[in-house]
């Protein structure tokens, strides 16, 4: 039976330093997940508030449009449209179903929607959308949590694939003689 006794390492000098490539490529694909999450979703949501109405009377009675339930949705395509519900009135009846409406911009407002909306004059016209629509428009914004996660997760990736990047290569020698091993340690 051979009996193989090890030789005791001893270690050289300094342990260098080595750039890990997993690591590096590892923070690169943080930074471009990081980046992705900060800039890519977007919330729907609805300012201003719908106006108080339109109402006109005469000698043979009253008509009147209420809108009411603004509620921002996200529509077919990812637009950001804002939803509410109009009722139109005559002498205190309705005279059209409550229509639900979804509209981005209030020029989109179809006054056809409301049975009598073609007797109106066009000068009348932006003043009645005015009175529906109000101040309410869609307005899309950042989520502020996703952009701090995401530039988070960028910011460690940076760290990862530069300053933490580096591993120490240890370098030992065989007692008797001149061969040097080199490992690392790391991934």
């Amino acid at each position: 039976m051979i009996t193989v006794r090890a030789a005791a390492l001893e270690q050289v000098g300094e342990p260098a330093h080595r750039r890990s490539m997993p690591r590096t490529w590892a923070g690169l694909g943080l930074v471009a997940a990081g980046v992705l999450l900060a800039f890519t979703g977007r919330e729907c949501g609805a300012s201003g508030s719908l106006g108080p109405g339109w109402m006109q009377s005469d000698a043979f009675g009253s008509a009147s449009v209420t809108a009411e339930g603004l509620e921002p949705i996200v529509a077919s395509g990812g637009r950001c449209v804002i939803q509410f519900t109009v009722t139109s009135r005559v002498d205190g009846q309705a005279v059209t179903e409550p229509a639900r409406i979804r509209l981005s911009r209030p020029s989109e407002l179809d006054l056809n929607v409301f049975r009598f909306g073609d007797s109106f004059p066009r000068d009348e016209r932006d003043a009645f959308t005015q009175a529906i629509i109000g101040s309410a428009a869609a307005a899309e914004s950042r989520s502020r949590g996703r952009m701090a996660a995401g530039l988070g997760m960028a910011g460690a990736g940076i760290l990862l694939s530069t300053v933490f990047a580096r591993t120490p290569i240890t370098v030992t020698r065989l007692d008797r003689s001149a061969v040097a091993v080199g490992t690392r340690l790391g991934w």
